[in-house]
């Protein structure tokens, strides 16, 4: 029989609860970052994005980051019984480079994303080690695990392992915090990134940063909401810049990625009343946080977290984190 892989659709990602976020935010000049994520194509122009620019990919420095953490991580676990969970987990990529190098595999893993294309892609790269469950989940909408992850996950006595990668830039610290006290109890792990930036950096405006994102492949990327709305590229002119960010601790500032449009045109979601862009109208299409290293820990600390091990790349543009609840 021809084999397939079922994915758990959560409540939250409903498409009359994304055509609701997706209408609120158009109507404040916004796009949802879940909108950017969430079909195949534009999927797969994230993970085209991600091979050309990603510091991940680019930057053997950084990998040895996250070989550092994982390195740790592996050591605390052992053999001793463990289940993992990615929140946000793309393609995948760096769940399976911590299995490959693993004692001993989860019981059961749990690949959650608001892209069912990066669910299953993440899916593929897992499976081979353990019973493995795709996920469509939006978590601005819905922080905490829904029953049946907790069914899928079961043992409540095993150890959890919560990848979080990637999430940090673009997802609010409060929220982003509530999200992991949701999805672990005492004695869990979590495994966070975050794109740093020096505090003398992020005071200049990220000028070392900003080429990342302003280039043909992110362009391609975000175009691909504006396709959909039929607003063709000769409508509008492209804007990115930074901006600063408060910070408890350490140093933040935020990439921008705004469109300013040439004539007024209107944006609608099924079910919902259209939207007026008018001309000279700036819309934030995506932004992206950046930090020092001091501000990752602060995060780690505001979220209930302990900080156990932290490695960044030599050029100081990602940082790993190593947590514990």
């Amino acid at each position: 029989m021809p084999g397939g892989v079922a994915i758990w659709m959560d409540d939250s990602a409903r498409p009359s609860r994304q055509a609701e976020a997706l209408h609120g935010a158009m109507a404040r000049g916004r796009v949802p970052s879940g909108a950017l994520y969430a079909t195949p194509f534009q999927s797969l122009r994230w993970l085209a994005l991600h091979e050309a620019w990603s510091p991940a990919r680019r930057d053997g420095g950084v990998q040895s980051a996250y070989d550092e953490v994982f390195g740790v991580l592996r050591d605390r676990l052992g053999r001793s019984p463990w289940t993992l969970v990615s929140l946000g987990c793309g393609g995948g990529q760096k769940e399976e480079q911590f299995l490959r190098s693993c004692a001993e595999p989860p019981r059961v893993a749990l690949v959650a994303d608001i892209s069912p294309g990066l669910a299953l892609a993440s899916h593929d790269r897992v499976s081979p080690w353990c019973k493995t469950h795709a996920g469509v989940i939006d978590l601005e909408a819905s922080p905490g695990p829904a029953p049946w992850c907790e069914t899928l996950l079961g043992d409540e006595g095993v150890q959890r392992v919560v990848f979080f990668l990637g999430m940090l830039p673009n997802m609010d610290h409060g929220h982003a915090g509530r999200v992991l006290r949701a999805w672990t109890r005492p004695g869990d792990w979590v495994v966070a990134s975050a794109n740093l930036a020096s505090a003398a950096e992020c005071a200049a405006g990220l000028p070392n940063v900003l080429p990342q994102y302003d280039n043909k492949e992110t362009r391609a990327w975000l175009s691909g909401f504006l396709e959909w709305q039929g607003i063709g590229m000769d409508r509008l002119d492209w804007v990115f810049g930074s901006e600063p960010v408060a910070a408890g601790s350490g140093a933040m500032a935020r990439v921008t990625a705004d469109v300013v449009l040439r004539s007024g045109v209107s944006v609608s979601v099924p079910g919902h009343e259209p939207v007026s862009w008018e001309a000279g109208c700036r819309v934030r299409l995506f932004h992206s946080l950046r930090m020092s290293m001091d501000a990752a820990a602060g995060f780690g600390a505001d979220a209930g977290l302990v900080g156990v091990h932290d490695a960044s790349d030599a050029a100081g543009q990602e940082g790993v984190l190593l947590l514990r609840r």
